[in-house]
C-alpha cells in the first residue's frame, strides 16, 4: 500500500497541475462507475422507471379530468350573501 502511495505522490509532484487534474478525473470516473453499478445492483433504476410510468399515467388522468371539467356545463349560481371576505352562493335548479 505504501508503494502505491509513494508512486502517487511522485506522480503528483512531478506533474503539478496535470497530476491533480488526472487524479480528479480518475476519481470522478470511478465514482460514476461505482454509482452506476450500485444503482443496477440495488434496482433503483427499475424503481425510477416505475415512478416515471406512474407519473405518466397520472398526467394522462389529469388531462382527462381537465377535459371533463372544461366540457361540463357549470350550473348558474345566485349570490346569497356575503361578509367581508367571502361570498355565499347557492345553486339554482
Amino acid at each position: 500500500m505504501s508503494e502505491i502511495a509513494n508512486q502517487l505522490q511522485m506522480f503528483l509532484t512531478q506533474n503539478q497541475p496535470w497530476g491533480y487534474i488526472t487524479l480528479l478525473s480518475v476519481g470522478y470516473l470511478l465514482g460514476f462507475i461505482v454509482r452506476f453499478l450500485v444503482m443496477e445492483l440495488l434496482g433503483t433504476n427499475k424503481i425510477a422507471k416505475q415512478q416515471e410510468k406512474i407519473l405518466t399515467e397520472l398526467r394522462e388522468m389529469n388531462g382527462y379530468l381537465s377535459e371533463i371539467a372544461l366540457n361540463s356545463e357549470e350550473r348558474p349560481r345566485k349570490r346569497c350573501g356575503c361578509d367581508n371576505d367571502h361570498m355565499f352562493y347557492y345553486e339554482t335548479e
